[in-house]
C-alpha cells in the first residue's frame, strides 16, 4: 500500500503541528485521520486552504503572546502578604503552597490557575520568598510573597 501525504487540520503527537505536511500510512489516513477530519489529501487547494488558516492561526498567537506580556508586566513585582498560623519558633503550622499564592493573585485581579505558580518546595517559615509566576511558553512574571504570622490576640 502506498503512503498518503496528508496536511495536518490539528495538532497531533507525535506527527506534528497543524498545517505540516506530513507522509502516513493509507490505512492510518483513511481509518482514522481522515474520519475524525484531523488531515486531509495534500493537494493544491488544501495547501492554499490550510496557509490561510495558518496565517490566521500566527496572528491569533501573536496577539496573545502580546497579552501574555502585558499581563506578566503588570504582575512583575507583585507583593502578596499572606498570614499564616505559627509555632514559638516561627515555623508554620502547615505551609503556603501554590494554592494560598494563586487565591491571593486572584484577589489583586490574577487569574492563575494553581499549576502555574512554581513552588520549588511550599514556603514553611515566616519570610519573603520570590516566587514564579508562568503564564506560557517563554513569558513569566516574579512575584514576592511575604509570609507572616497571624497577630495573635490576647
Amino acid at each position: 500500500m502506498p503512503d498518503y501525504e496528508v496536511i495536518l487540520q490539528s495538532d497531533i503527537d507525535p506527527l506534528g503541528r497543524m498545517g505540516d505536511v506530513v507522509k502516513v500510512s493509507a490505512g492510518y489516513a483513511r481509518n482514522y485521520l481522515f474520519p475524525r477530519r484531523l488531515a486531509v489529501v495534500a493537494d493544491a487547494e488544501s495547501r492554499k486552504r490550510i496557509d490561510k488558516l495558518r496565517a490566521r492561526r500566527a496572528a491569533e498567537d501573536a496577539k496573545r503572546l502580546e497579552e501574555l506580556h502585558a499581563v506578566a508586566a503588570k504582575m512583575q513585582g507583585v507583593e502578596l502578604q499572606i498570614e499564616a498560623a505559627t509555632s514559638e519558633s516561627g515555623q508554620l503550622y502547615g505551609s503556603v503552597g501554590a494554592r494560598e499564592i494563586a487565591a491571593a493573585l486572584e484577589q489583586k485581579g490574577f487569574q492563575v490557575p494553581e499549576r502555574d505558580v512554581r513552588l520549588e518546595h511550599p514556603i514553611k517559615e515566616v519570610g519573603a520568598f520570590p516566587v514564579k509566576i508562568h503564564l506560557r511558553g517563554q513569558v513569566s512574571a516574579e512575584i514576592k510573597v511575604f509570609v507572616t504570622e497571624v497577630k495573635k490576640s490576647s
